[in-house]
């Protein structure tokens, strides 16, 4: 098809014998004024004429036009097309438009019933000009038209900026939504399909609002060429393995097509990596005196954040003890395997060895445990434990000693040595038991006496135990919160006639009453 201007030709060619005639297409560069009233809602017209014939037309969007108009008419051994190229004003809610063509003319006219509908007529007229026009005669119709839907070409993108992801870690998606147009919308439906991995995912729209339960995505304002974005937030599962996949699906609202639904999903693919910071500690008497039995205690922990695998503890027994039996998590000999631990989670093994009577060398007995798995641990620095405990050797008969029950310690008391504050959750006070308080010589190896715990604020024990020794798993008096509870014991003394006592509780304070009765030497 050629644009031609008012006089100028377009030249067909012959079929069997007859010359067809050409399209003719004016282009209505001047002679109409400016728009003098609004026009009805933007998009895209198309309809046919009384006799069939193609209508369309194209209300613009931000002026107060159509463009372009294209009219058409085939019948009588003529026919042509008309295509107004410029726009065509529109006064008030009508049109009007001729193309002063040459083959063939068209007059039109049209009127906007509604923002849905349109209608008008046309008058084609064909005048026989030479090698230019071979028909002639006249046709008027009339024409209705249908606005066609309006199209928004949405497009998603989403991604994590990562290829792997590591199993119970966070990981946060970004979701963008672009309007490629024409037509703007005001909201739209994006669904989100997670695998089952990606615990209690969060989404935070930057504009509107999102349900993610229906997919509505609301109050937007999303012309042709903006975008939009959204973050989802979620926990990858510690079991994860594998791949993890999270795929997004955008579409338009209702009554509005997407002419290209090819880029209204997108997935985003990563490999999990499992990673598992498995740790050991070991805990146990720290004095042994053979001939004895020993039990120490083994606890292994998965600080995460994924499930460990394939998880393993071996302990060699110490040289001169012969091993007896493992309880709780593992019942056999060392190795021991303790399979999978979720994360977060423990298990505690009770190793007991035998220490065989005239025991004395060395001096110290050393006992270590040592934990891996198959899973990557990404901190190999807590996977070794070892607890070290002092041989005695059993002594000569010891004598008791009785004295005069004195009060060797009260917390509630004034501060001093043998006084306040209260004791501390989780944390050891030291005490000379010997000298002129009560009468205790420097000789004595432990003393006989009366504990009792006072206002606790919790629940929790009391440990007493020779100054500068490890922490002894048994407890001395054992309590609840607010409870007074007292108990007799035999406290040994250190080398410099010292006893520490453990507030074992998880917070707060407790108050404390030694009174000694007698000692040991």
């Amino acid at each position: 098809m050629r644009t031609i201007g008012p006089g100028s030709r377009s030249f067909g060619s012959r079929i069997g014998g007859r010359k067809r005639v050409g399209l003719a297409c004016v282009a209505l560069c001047c002679g109409f004024a400016a728009p003098a009233a609004s026009k009805p809602q933007d998009g895209s017209w198309t309809g046919t004429t009384g006799q069939g014939r193609v209508y369309n037309f194209t209300v613009k969007g931000a002026g107060t036009a159509i463009n372009p108009l294209q009219v058409g008419y085939t019948g009588g051994g003529c026919s042509g097309t008309t295509t107004f190229m410029s726009d065509i004003a529109i006064a008030g809610n009508a049109f009007s438009a001729d193309s002063y063509a040459l083959c063939p003319r068209v007059e039109t006219s049209g009127t906007f019933t509604s923002t849905t509908t349109a209608s008008g007529t046309a008058k084609f007229t064909w005048t026989y000009i030479p090698n230019v026009c071979w028909c002639s005669g006249t046709v008027s119709t009339t024409w209705t038209a249908t606005k066609a839907p309006p199209q928004a070409d949405l497009a998603v993108s989403k991604d994590d900026g990562k290829t792997t992801v590591v199993a119970g870690s966070s990981n946060t998606y970004t979701i963008t939504v672009t309007n490629n147009g024409p037509e703007a919308v005001s909201s739209l439906t994006l669904t989100d399909t997670a695998t089952a991995s990606l615990l209690n995912p969060v989404f935070t729209p930057a504009t509107g609002t999102y349900n993610p339960a229906t997919g509505a995505w609301t109050g937007l304002s999303l012309g042709s060429g903006q975008s939009v974005t959204m973050t989802m937030t979620a926990t990858l599962s510690p079991a994860a393995v594998g791949t993890v996949t999270n795929t997004a699906s955008v579409s338009p609202p209702a009554g509005v097509s997407d002419p290209t639904p090819s880029n209204n999903t997108v997935t985003d693919t990563d490999s999990v990596v499992v990673q598992a910071d498995v740790s050991v500690t070991k805990t146990g008497p720290g004095v042994l005196t053979p001939p004895t039995g020993v039990t120490w205690r083994i606890t292994v922990t998965n600080n995460g954040p994924s499930d460990a695998t394939g998880v393993q503890v071996a302990d060699a027994t110490p040289s001169g003890l012969t091993f007896v039996s493992n309880a709780g998590a593992c019942t056999s000999a060392f190795p021991c395997n303790l399979g999978a631990i979720p994360a977060g989670q423990s298990r505690t093994i009770d190793a007991t060895y035998s220490v065989p009577a005239g025991f004395s060398t060395p001096a110290t007995v050393d006992n270590t445990a040592t934990v891996t798995a198959t899973s990557t641990d990404p901190d190999l620095t807590d996977n070794t434990a070892t607890i070290t405990s002092q041989v005695v050797p059993p002594g000569p008969p010891s004598s008791f000693f009785t004295i005069e029950p004195c009060r060797l310690l009260d917390t509630r008391a004034a501060t001093g040595d043998y006084g306040g504050p209260a004791l501390v959750a989780g944390a050891d006070r030291t005490f000379v038991a010997t000298g002129p308080r009560c009468g205790i010589p420097a000789t004595a190896k432990a003393i006989s006496v009366n504990v009792t715990v006072t206002v606790p604020t919790i629940a929790g024990n009391l440990r007493l135990y020779p100054g500068g020794q490890p922490l002894p798993q048994a407890s001395t008096v054992n309590y609840s919160a607010g409870q007074t509870r007292a108990n007799n014991a035999i406290v040994p003394l250190n080398g410099s006639g010292e006893f520490t006592i453990r507030c074992a509780q998880a917070s707060g304070t407790a108050h404390a009453v030694v009174d000694v009765n007698g000692y040991y030497e």
